[in-house]
């Protein structure tokens, strides 16, 4: 009786483990953010959330390179209990796979509370991906769990609080960065907060000039004018201008969205380096968001081996943090690939490409490296 009463418990349990599993699945949803008027205001009530998880940045994406929003909702989609935000990327030279997201420094799925993300909304994904025909699966940032695959590539996040005053923030700043930006005030440096298309311009031309003297082609000026349309002019970011003698010679483009300020983009014209002004940009812009009452001001990712940029970051009184890409590959026998690198021999033909060409050449590309 005993072992009758036993398989029945257990009969019982594996009922009901699999109409959770149902219902949970039943649960879960796709859907288009651009497509949904209050998607904004919920993804705002969610911890963690930040401007990449926003309507604005996925209409960003798909307008200026054709990505379509796959995001996974488990619940209902005013109030979801969790969000995977993904696109497809598709590509006839680097094939089709989902990316959470492209082009976005982190992107770690939401949840509303501190349990952990349910496995079986990664496991909808594993089935949609299949279904679709993925190569693979890539989630942006940290404390993921297995499921999203293993470690592809690391990098670092700098985050600097914004409790304190800015002037007992500038105290913390290296020495040397203080000199600097006092030496760019005194030499006649002024920065500009700007909301308008001409200045999205200009600082579009201090990019190119930035990525031909590292060797890399430009984001499509598409890209930067779909920023300014769906995020500057909605109030969702500024550009920051440095000008000396009447010239704009460095630049930013920051994002906000809640509590978070995101230095985006830096750009500065490479004869004119010998002048400070990217460390007034910087300091401008902690300045503004501190005025603003934001909580955190991000200083985007950084990879491991710029120990340049990582220094830089560094002087800035902020915290560093690993931040891991997750790659899960549909295919076994692709699992050990890794993403290949730029050459040195790649960066040397940008540098002598004209700009023209290397503005062509960038319109071309980052639609399928994502």
């Amino acid at each position: 009786m005993e072992l009758v009463h036993r398989t029945q418990e257990t009969e019982e349990t594996l009922i009901l483990e699999n109409s959770t599993q149902t219902k949970r699945k039943a649960d879960i949803q796709i859907v288009n953010p651009t497509h949904m008027y209050d998607w904004n205001l919920m993804v705002q009530k969610m911890p963690g959330s930040s401007l990449f998880f926003t309507s604005n940045w996925a209409a960003v994406l798909q307008k200026t390179y054709g990505f379509e929003p796959q995001y996974f909702i488990l619940g209902a989609p005013e109030s979801p209990e969790a969000l995977v935000p993904l696109m497809e990327v598709r590509s006839r030279f680097t094939g089709v796979r989902g990316i959470g997201l492209p082009f976005s420094d982190y992107c770690t799925p939401l949840n509303r509370t501190a349990s952990p993300i349910p496995a079986d909304l990664f496991h909808r994904i594993s089935e949609f991906a299949r279904e679709r025909g993925w190569k693979f699966v890539e989630m942006r940032g940290e404390g993921l769990p297995s499921e999203t695959g293993q470690i592809q590539s690391s990098f670092y996040r700098h985050k600097l609080s914004l409790a304190e005053d800015d002037n007992i923030i500038f105290s913390k700043l290296r020495r040397n960065f203080r000199s600097k930006i006092r030496k760019a005030v005194k030499g006649g440096v002024a920065v500009s907060i700007f909301h308008s298309h001409t200045a999205m311009n200009e600082y579009y031309r201090l990019h190119c000039l930035t990525r031909k003297k590292h060797g890399l082609p430009p984001q499509p000026h598409s890209f930067f004018r779909n920023i300014y349309e769906h995020i500057i002019s909605k109030e969702l970011g500024f550009v920051a201008l440095a000008k000396y003698k009447n010239q704009f010679i460095a630049g930013s483009v920051c994002f906000h969205f809640g509590d978070t300020v995101i230095y985006k983009l830096g750009a500065s014209d490479p004869a004119s380096l010998h002048i400070p002004a990217n460390y007034l940009v910087m300091w401008e812009t902690i300045q503004w968001a501190c005025k603003q009452r934001y909580q955190t001001f991000c200083f985007g990712k950084t990879e491991t081996a710029n120990t340049g940029l990582i220094q830089f970051k560094d002087g800035w009184a902020s915290e560093k943090e690993t931040l891991n890409y997750y790659r899960q590959y549909l295919d076994p026998a692709q699992k050990h690939q890794r993403q290949a690198g730029a050459a040195a021999t790649g960066y040397t033909v940008f540098r002598k490409m004209p700009l023209s060409m290397l503005k062509i050449a960038g319109a071309l590309m980052y639609k399928h490296v994502a």
